[in-house]
């Protein structure tokens, strides 16, 4: 599959999404962002719904990852507390 990885590179922290397909466990969008002392992986799961799996990788862009970074720093905060 061609262009199944993007790296968003934001100031602080940079987020990979990529795009997996598995014929066994159907369609799947995996985003990571990377912290110091860890990182946070989420995969969003599409059942065997290619172009809806393919339309939210194709979409992700550098506004969703820098929301996604914000709400982890934020709940990364909390846990300094």
């Amino acid at each position: 599959m061609k262009n199944w990885c993007k790296l968003i590179k934001l100031d602080k922290h940079d987020v990979a999404v990529m795009r997996l397909s598995t014929t066994e466990d159907g369609e799947h969008v995996q985003v990571i962002g990377r912290f110091p002392g860890g990182q946070f992986i989420k995969t969003a799961s599409f059942d065997d719904q290619i172009e809806s799996a393919n339309k939210f990788f194709k979409e992700f862009n550098k506004k969703n990852a820098v929301k996604l970074v914000e709400e982890l720093d934020k709940l990364l905060e909390k846990e300094d507390v």
